[in-house]
């Protein structure tokens, strides 16, 4: 998304009509892309111990929102089994987050 924004990959037609669900014709479409991009490598960073974001919660946070809203975007524009993915994969993004809790809570109670 973010060499989409940047105009080093041209803009896919698919992904462009995905994200115009959310957008409209009111913000252009390579800024939201941008922000969804950044957000996602800011994520994954601050998982790896290295990002700037404040929180490791605001890092699955910046990980399932580009999850969520292709998963509108794909049932709005494709139908439901498109949407399948991005449905898994905030499935498992959640499963993670609740296994690193616990293994938190759990160091914490020893």
């Amino acid at each position: 998304a973010v060499a989409i924004s940047l105009g080093v990959i041209p803009v896919d037609e698919v992904m462009a009509s995905i994200a115009r669900v959310w957008i409209g014709d009111a913000i252009p479409l390579k800024p939201f892309l941008f922000f969804l991009g950044t957000s996602k490598i800011l994520s994954v960073a601050k998982l790896w111990g290295y990002g700037p974001m404040p929180s490791r919660m605001l890092a699955y946070v910046g990980l399932g929102t580009p999850a969520f809203c292709a998963f509108v975007g794909h049932y709005k524009v494709e139908g439901p089994v498109e949407s399948i993915p991005p449905v898994l994969y905030l499935g498992l993004l959640g499963a993670f987050y609740h296994l690193e809790s616990k293994d938190a809570n759990e160091e914490k109670s020893d």
